[in-house]
């Protein structure tokens, strides 16, 4: 079960999951949900897929207590006629309604992987220590809950205290990573937004919302530019050589635009909206900047790095996971701090001088920056590919039958 099929890493992985495991052992169906108007959604990526996904117009991303009702009944009802031996649930909506209908049709084992969580930035102090609560309840009626990375356990154990230790399982993202390690060269995206193939691009890419805090590349980019024209005379160093790639939608997006209008940047700052086939546009930026206040394992960064390019992105959540080496303070001369990686570089959340001082070190050092591309692509085709993630699911699954005796 999953709230919607929105374009992002928790409809990738339940649409890959429920794909591949019908076979001779496993049988999967997937129960979702409908997209908000300001949402993209995502499209079957598989032969025959569909005929395994059962939509469910009242279930989605936002709260109300009589739909939510409708919605339990109606999942109740659908699990009494799948009668499945294990629901296993993704995101927040649909882990709290689906793991409450598991329980009271009692369904053998239930399982619910946190992709992210809403413990950080979303909203007040009560409402997230209510979440916090409902979460903790929950996870006495599940058997297991699956976390994306070691950062992302210590916290939902020590932290929040969701669970214990022993509940709580890693098993990293995996995606068919070859479309981004096929991907050739940058100058179709480039040519269509009139972008020269000698010029610096940031690529942005995700949902235009207040959690991924796109307006903090827009304040770095200024600060950059400003401090490039600065200190560098040359028109290559310049703001005139700079471009930002945004790919993605939602609430924010037409106040971004305003902003980039009245800054009198939009012919630096190209949107491109939704994208289904984004390698393209990766193979067309520089550096991939990831701005947000609150993450589970960014997406974006795996495909940035399958896609051969150095990142720089905020500290938060299970972002440290993703940062191959020891981390080394760096010092900018326009008064910026952030952290050196072998595969790409952090600066703290909201921190645009940091940002700002970690782009121009991207700017400066092309030939850095084309090694921490190779790494990060190591790394990415090591720790993320759809076959491990596979194999990690189905042993999960196995383990936790023969638990119940049902193996």
């Amino acid at each position: 079960m999953i709230a919607r099929l929105n374009v992002g890493g928790p409809a990738k992985q339940a649409l890959f999951l429920t794909q591949r495991l019908n076979d001779t052992f496993f049988q999967s169906t997937l129960i979702t949900g409908v997209v908000s108007d300001d949402e993209a959604e995502m499209t079957f990526p598989y032969p025959d897929l569909e005929r395994h996904v059962h939509v469910l117009p009242t279930l989605g991303r936002e709260i109300s207590w009589l739909q939510d009702i409708r919605t339990f009944v109606e999942l109740c009802k659908m699990l009494k006629a799948i009668q499945p031996d294990i629901v296993h649930t993704h995101t927040a909506k649909a882990g709290t309604l689906g793991r409450l209908a598991a329980m009271w049709v009692r369904v053998p084992i239930t399982v619910h992987t946190f992709h992210g969580h809403v413990f950080r930035e979303y909203f007040a102090p009560f409402k997230t220590w209510l979440f916090v609560c409902i979460e903790k309840l929950l996870s006495h009626a599940t058997d297991r809950i699956v976390v994306l990375s070691e950062s992302q356990r210590r916290e939902l154990s020590d932290e929040f205290q969701v669970a214990s230790p022993q509940k709580l399982h890693v098993i990293p993202l995996g995606f068919n990573l070859s479309p981004f390690l096929s991907e050739s060269g940058p100058a179709e995206v480039r040519t269509e937004l009139g972008i020269g193939p000698s010029a610096f691009v940031l690529g942005f890419v995700g949902r235009l919302v207040p959690i991924k805090n796109p307006f903090l590349l827009l304040e770095a980019y200024c600060l950059a530019t400003q401090s490039q024209q600065t200190t560098r005379a040359t028109s290559e160093a310049s703001s005139e050589a700079w471009h930002v790639i945004i790919a993605g939608g939602g609430e924010l997006r037409d106040s971004l635009a305003s902003t980039v209008q009245a800054k009198q940047l939009s012919h630096r700052i190209h949107f491109c909206g939704w994208q289904q086939r984004v390698a393209h546009i990766y193979a067309a930026m520089n550096v991939v900047v990831l701005t947000s206040c609150n993450e589970g394992t960014p997406v974006a960064l795996i495909e940035a790095m399958a896609s051969g390019k150095p990142f720089i992105a905020t500290t938060v959540g299970g972002v440290i996971d993703l940062m191959v080496g020891a981390g080394q303070t760096m010092y900018s001369d326009n008064g910026g701090v952030f952290t050196l990686y072998q595969n790409g570089i952090l600066v703290k959340s909201q921190d645009a001088v940091g940002l700002a001082g970690a782009l121009r070190y991207v700017r400066n050092h092309p030939k850095e920056s084309t090694v921490m591309g190779r790494v990060g692509r190591e790394f990415a085709v090591k720790s993320f590919d759809e076959q491990r993630l596979l194999g990690d699911m189905r042993q999960l699954y196995q383990d936790l039958l023969a638990e119940k005796g049902m193996h």
